[in-house]
Order: structure tokens, then sequence, then C-alpha cells
């Protein structure tokens, strides 16, 4: 099966920016708390991964991220990961979760916003941080 892309297009004539639905990744989700896991690359490689939140519109928020990282990095395509809903949970909370233990296994790759440089990480490791938040949740 044929990866699912969506482009973010530029009006002043750059190169549009491929968003690329990994396998696996979910379903864009619109007017819910969801929570996602992006990959940002350049021409030739890997810049950084981004985790976050939406409550509207996540691919809306992607195309915001994308013109705004463009401002500092040669962005070219984008990997969606993840994209999960929190099932009626504010999405922060989960988040908050990505964020520090993403930090404990990498704290010289965080950046502000969420981002880590420098590394890989791998989908599992976002799988396995929202199986055991979601579930140590009663």
């Amino acid at each position: 099966m044929e990866a699912k892309i969506l482009y973010r297009k530029f009006k002043d004539g750059r190169p549009a920016v491929a968003m690329e639905f990994m396998p696996d990744c979910g379903e864009n989700l619109k007017d819910e708390e969801a929570v996602y896991f992006f990959k940002f690359f350049n021409e030739f490689a890997l810049e950084f991964n981004k985790v976050g939140t939406s409550a509207r519109n996540v691919i809306a928020r992607l195309r915001e991220e994308i013109g705004d990282y463009s401002k500092k990095f040669d962005i070219r395509r984008v990997e969606i990961h993840r994209i999960v809903s929190c099932n009626g949970c504010p999405a922060e909370g989960a988040e908050s979760a990505l964020r520090a233990e993403l930090i404990r296994q990498y704290p010289t790759a965080f950046r502000k916003n969420d981002r880590f440089f420098g590394v890989d990480i791998d989908p599992a490791i976002f799988d396995k941080i929202m199986i055991d938040y979601f579930s140590n949740r009663d």
C-alpha cells in the first residue's frame, strides 16, 4: 500500500513540503484532544523530532508548524509517525508524559517547543510512553 502524502505549499515560491503519513500513524483528528509525533527533515537528513498536541485539526497544526520552522530550517519533508486521541482527557497530560520521558532518555537532545535534535526516536518509544500513561489513569 502506498503511503498517503499531502503537501504544505508556500505562496513565495519555496518548494512544497511533503507531509507523509507513515504506517500505523493514525488518522488526522479534528475537534478532539490529540497528541502527535512528527519528524522534520531537510533535503538530506533528519532535522528534529517533535511531539505536541492539538485540540482542533492535527494536520492544520502541522501546516502551521512547517510555516514556523521553515523560517529557521530548510524543511523539505515531514513524517507523521503518530496521531493519538486522548479520549476526552486534556492532551497536555499526555504531552507532558512524553516530554518528561523523552528528556530523561535523551537529555542533551531536547530543545524548547518539544523538539529533539541529534537523535532519531523510534515510534515504538512514543507508543510505550502513551500506553504507560493511558493505562495508569484509573
